[in-house]
């Protein structure tokens, strides 16, 4: 079982990982479990699946201000009186 107390060695990673490439069953079942989950995680070119242009980014970024306004800002412009038109813009939002 693979010991989680002690830091990180990049080293160590990058040899039992060449090492998996190269016969599977050369590292432990601990490290074979992980290398197939870091494969499945990985693009069809060795890219991270998920990765957004900076317009993506951007875009996602104004609707979650949105969220954010309407959550922050959305009782003050509850409507509680029913027989009274309510206003729906504010510049806030």
């Amino acid at each position: 079982m693979m010991d989680l107390s002690l830091p990180f060695n990049a080293h160590v990673f990058a040899q039992n990982y060449d090492s998996w490439k190269k016969d599977a069953r050369s590292v432990s079942r601990e490290w074979q479990l992980f290398f197939q989950g870091f494969e499945m995680g990985m693009g069809p070119q060795g890219e991270l699946p998920g990765v957004c242009s900076r317009d993506q980014v951007l875009l996602q970024g104004r609707v979650e201000e949105l969220i954010h306004r309407y959550r922050d800002l959305g009782h003050l412009l509850a409507c509680l009186d029913p027989l009274v038109s309510c206003p729906m813009d504010h510049p806030l939002l």
